[in-house]
């Protein structure tokens, strides 16, 4: 260890000499001032975090002390961060945004699902009206209405045939009102008639009524409907 001539320890000057040069670092060059630029790079989101950082890090290699006089980074930072702040926003902006027309159009489709779905639950409930009681669908003349009576009104007649396994009979059924078909759809053409075994248990008829473009299948045992099929002539 260093001694002076007393004999007392000294510590060498050169540690006196970097602490006295660490405490002339600029604050731009320290941790804290590249804090402080990503702290003020906040009002610059999302970009500001990174950009705000780098161009006090730029200065600091680009501006040298010259003439014993360090320019004030500091300041020149803080007058680019008053032009490029706003500039960060951009990114933001760039983003594609809905039109009115898209807006509007998304709204027509949601409208146009749910006065579907309205229309739908409305002709199965005169689907089922229709077979209790025997009044006419309302489809005449609207050929929509007509095609998605037959098809989602049959899906609920075929849901109704098939709830039970066969060889059972379903439990809840369709029931086949001739006279009312007759009186809605007018007289039908007998197509095709089928049986299994002897006929006792199973046998059914397919009835094409040309009003409504249907094939309407019945089960002549029980009579009920099994199915409803739109044909295209």
């Amino acid at each position: 260890m260093p001694y002076d001539k007393d004999g007392k320890y000294f510590r060498k000057p050169v540690l006196k000499e970097n602490s006295e040069s660490n405490k002339k670092k600029l604050l731009s060059e320290r941790k804290r001032g590249y804090l402080i630029a990503i702290l003020f790079g906040t009002f610059g989101f999302p970009l500001g975090w990174i950009t705000s950082p780098l161009v006090l890090y730029v200065l600091n290699k680009k501006l040298k002390e010259k003439d014993g006089k360090v320019p004030n980074r500091f300041l020149r930072w803080a007058l680019i961060g008053i032009i490029g702040a706003p500039l960060s926003f951009a990114p933001i902006f760039l983003i594609p945004t809905a039109t009115e027309e898209e807006k509007a159009q998304r709204i027509a489709d949601k409208v146009a699902i749910a006065e579907e779905r309205a229309l739908i639950k409305e002709l199965i409930e005169e689907g089922i009206n229709f077979a209790e009681t025997g009044k006419c669908p309302d489809i005449k003349d609207d050929p929509y209405r007509e095609l998605l009576f037959i098809d989602k009104f049959g899906n609920y007649v075929t849901e109704k045939a098939e709830s039970d396994p066969w060889p059972s009979f379903p439990k809840d059924p369709v029931p086949f009102n001739k006279k009312a078909w007759e009186k809605c759809f007018g007289k039908p053409k007998l197509i095709d008639t089928k049986q299994v075994g002897d006929g006792r248990r199973f046998k059914s008829k397919t009835f094409r009524y040309e009003s409504i473009e249907t094939n309407v299948e019945v089960n002549t045992i029980k009579n009920y409907i099994e199915n409803l099929i739109y044909f295209y002539k």
